[in-house]
C-alpha cells in the first residue's frame, strides 16, 4: 500500500482569502476574546502515531466538551445569537427555532437556556426505545 500526501501550496501563506472581510474575522475574534469562559480547544500531541505515519507532528483537537456538549457547534450558535441581538433581529422575548438530527439542536437549546430564551427544536429522529438521551441533556423548553 503506497502513501499519498497532498500538500496545499497556499497553506502557509496566511491571510483570509475566503468569504469574509478582515473586519468580520476581527469581529469574531473580539467576540470570543470578550468571553473568558470560552477556553481554547485542547490539543493532544500524538508523537507515536505521527512516527508510524512518517510525519513530523500530529495534533488532534479535542472538542468533546464545550459547555457540557460533545461538539463545537455551541460556539457558532453563541456567536450567531449574539450577532442577532446586536442587529436587533431578536430580543429577550424571542424563541430560537431550528431543525436537527444531533448536536446543533442541543447547542441551540443550551444557548437559549443560558440566555433565558425559549427554544423550539425539531428533531428528525428520536432515540429508539432502549436508547436514552445523554445524561447531561435535558429537553429544551
Amino acid at each position: 500500500m503506497s502513501n499519498l500526501f497532498l500538500v496545499n501550496p497556499q497553506a502557509r501563506q496566511g491571510g483570509n482569502r475566503g468569504l469574509f472581510k478582515t473586519a468580520e474575522y476581527q469581529n469574531v475574534n473580539s467576540f470570543y476574546d470578550s468571553h473568558p469562559e470560552i477556553e481554547s480547544t485542547t490539543l493532544h500531541w500524538l508523537p507515536d502515531l505521527a512516527s508510524r505515519l512518517g510525519i513530523g507532528e500530529l495534533l488532534v483537537k479535542d472538542e468533546s466538551s464545550r459547555f457540557g456538549l460533545p461538539a463545537f457547534k455551541v460556539m457558532g450558535v453563541m456567536y450567531a445569537v449574539s450577532r442577532l441581538f446586536e442587529m436587533g433581529r431578536i430580543d429577550r422575548s424571542s424563541t430560537l427555532v431550528c431543525a436537527t438530527s444531533g448536536n446543533h439542536g442541543r447547542a441551540v437549546a443550551r444557548v437559549a437556556g443560558t440566555l433565558g430564551l425559549k427554544a423550539r427544536v425539531y428533531v428528525l429522529t428520536m432515540p429508539s426505545v432502549g436508547e436514552s438521551r445523554p445524561s447531561n441533556q435535558r429537553a429544551p423548553k
